[in-house]
């Protein structure tokens, strides 16, 4: 073992100090200095030492309490011999008659512990620096999916437009801070409006960027000239298909959507879907009938066809387009903490039970406040988008 330096302090009384010093040498791995606190080199002693013996009190002496607060700011091991006030700033005491036995082995106990506590003070600034540093990137990386999800709202409608006798709600609700599922209701001419909603496979940043790409990539109209000719919801699913394949390259990307027209005079309604949940169709006093056609993922096969199905909405019928997220937005109460969550259709019995609200947007609210009871404060597993289209 390497001989540790050690100063004895005495507060003007050197010759004791550094007899206690030759003796300390002569038990144990000491290299030992001892003098008056008030002597010139009193300092540099102690910023010498790798511990600090003090004869007598501490406190009562004010040039030595400086010196043992200096050695203490340095994390340097103070044994104090004879102290018996304890609000002195010192590691250790020992009575002023130990044996230098006693006394040695308490210095080499000091020293060995403050090996030890210096080696975890490294270690806790190396770990609460590197905390900084893991604090800021994921205020970093929050900052900017904050920005993300303010940008992916830009892309919602930022109004529904009540044209004729057709009224609009719509409800989304990300699982993340930004979602899979984008909705868009469009203005195709003066009596039809066009209802989108389209589910990309995946969640977070990659899933959003694609439905905003899935979005603006829906073509709705041939244009000729000053002439036009509305694309039927099938050639609508057909040439979104083939633009996602071209442009996937070695990627692959794919989507589930749901395409509805509606002519707002005569309520006339035709849809196509692309591997998605069928439409929910309630008549005026009733319940909700699921209405699907064929046609599988987006952006999967070329060439897929897509069937559709129309249907008359009468005054008072109320129809839904919804995304596959509900089917894990009513969990039950025994699986809430699980990661995963078997699909169900309880969202139905909530789509039921406030089928007679009067207003569009109004059912698209009590839904919501449905599914957040139904979490009961854990996160959503998936998105959920809702389109509620009545017909007064």
């Amino acid at each position: 073992m390497r001989p540790r330096a050690v100063t004895v302090l005495a507060a003007r009384d050197g010759t004791t100090a550094a007899a206690v010093a030759r003796a300390l040498a002569e038990m144990g791995p000491f290299t030992c200095e001892g003098g008056d606190a008030y002597a010139a080199q009193a300092g540099s002693r102690v910023r010498r030492a790798e511990a600090v013996l003090v004869l007598g009190s501490a406190r009562a002496d004010p040039q030595v309490r400086g010196l043992v607060e200096d050695a203490l700011t340095r994390h340097v091991p103070v044994l104090c011999l004879g102290a018996d006030d304890a609000g002195e700033p010192i590691v250790a005491r020992a009575p002023a008659d130990a044996p230098p036995e006693f006394v040695a082995g308490m210095l080499l106990g000091l020293l060995e512990r403050q090996a030890d506590l210096d080696r975890m003070r490294r270690e806790t600034i190396a770990a609460n620096a590197s905390s900084g540093d893991l604090r800021a990137e994921v205020n970093r990386i929050t900052d900017e999916l904050q920005l993300a999800s303010s940008v992916q709202r830009d892309f919602l409608p930022r109004s529904l437009p009540a044209l004729g006798s057709i009224r609009l709600g719509a409800l989304w609700k990300p699982a993340e801070f930004v979602s899979g599922d984008l909705y868009n209701v469009m203005r195709l001419d003066e009596r039809r409006l066009g209802i989108f909603i389209t589910d990309a496979v995946g969640h977070g940043v990659p899933a959003a960027l694609m439905t905003l790409v899935i979005g603006r990539a829906l073509p709705t109209k041939d244009i000729a000239g000053n002439a036009y000719r509305l694309l039927s919801p099938a050639e609508s699913l057909e040439r979104l298909n083939a633009e996602m394949l071209a442009r996937s390259e070695h990627a692959s990307r794919f989507a589930t959507a749901v395409y509805a027209v509606i002519d707002v005079q005569t309520g006339h309604v035709r849809f196509s879907c692309a591997g998605h949940p069928p439409v929910l169709l309630a008549r005026a006093g009733g319940g909700f009938e699921p209405h699907g056609t064929t046609g599988g993922l987006l952006g999967v096969f070329e060439g897929t066809t897509f069937g559709e199905a129309e249907f008359e909405l009468a005054p008072g019928d109320r129809l839904l387009l919804h995304s596959d997220g509900f089917e894990q937005a009513f969990p039950d109460a025994a699986v809430l903490q699980q990661k995963h969550r078997l699909p169900n259709d309880r969202y139905l019995q909530s789509f039921a039970r406030h089928r007679t609200l009067a207003e569009a947007q109004a059912f698209c609210d009590a839904i919501a406040r449905d599914a957040d009871e139904a979490c009961a404060g854990t996160p959503l597993h998936d998105d959920v988008t809702l389109v509620c289209i009545d017909r007064q």
